[in-house]
């Protein structure tokens, strides 16, 4: 979906003469369909797409998240081991311009999905467990929860970034947000550079 390239493959030198890690040029966000953006606690398997506006109530944190994410152009995707006709109501409940996943194993099925690899992939779930398992796989896991978090920019002792609210969510990604871009520039240029010395002068 957008490209081969999507990770810098060697490790520059900074402006201080500072090693720098390959960095993700692209960054997803995989949003779980459970508890995450709103209450699923009278949704299931049996639940009639029609009842989900009744049962769905997103907050309007969550939405403004969601359209902020959007507005960056920064691809999303809401999974879960729901009906995809349900999960695909729940999307337009929650304004959700991104993939609509139904999958009971979103590890496995998301790289593939947003053609991204796991490391580029922001995994967002109020499940511990789930959260622990993400980063287990490669990918940079969020945990939505309603106890103390730590600081919204540096994991936990597990590597997963645990957030009190949806809205924190935004303030994490900033920076890495902003060196992919960065980054995604550099390679541009460095492209359209090596394009220019090819051209030969009549």
């Amino acid at each position: 979906m957008f490209g081969s390239v999507l990770i810098v493959s060697t490790v520059r030198n900074g402006a201080d003469g500072e090693q720098l890690e390959d960095r993700p040029l692209v960054l997803a966000v995989a949003f779980s369909a459970h508890d995450t953006l709103a209450s699923t606690s009278g949704i299931d398997t049996q639940t009639s797409p029609a009842e989900v506006p009744e049962l769905l109530r997103p907050s309007a944190a969550a939405l403004r998240t969601l359209r902020e994410l959007d507005q960056l152009g920064i691809p999303l995707a809401l999974f879960g081991d729901l009906p995809k006709p349900l999960l695909e109501r729940m999307a337009v409940v929650l304004w959700f311009s991104g993939q609509v996943v139904s999958v009971a194993d979103p590890l496995a099925a998301l790289p593939s999905t947003l053609g991204l690899p796991a490391a580029c992939i922001w995994f967002v779930t109020a499940d511990g467990d789930e959260a622990q398992r993400a980063v287990d796989a490669g990918f940079t896991a969020v945990q939505i929860t309603s106890q103390e978090s730590v600081a919204i920019d540096t994991p936990d002792r597990r590597g997963v970034y645990v957030l009190r609210t949806i809205e924190d969510l935004l303030e994490a990604i900033r920076v890495p947000y902003t060196l992919s871009a960065l980054n995604l520039r550099l390679i541009v240029g460095a492209v359209l550079t090596a394009n220019q010395d090819e051209v030969i002068a009549p």
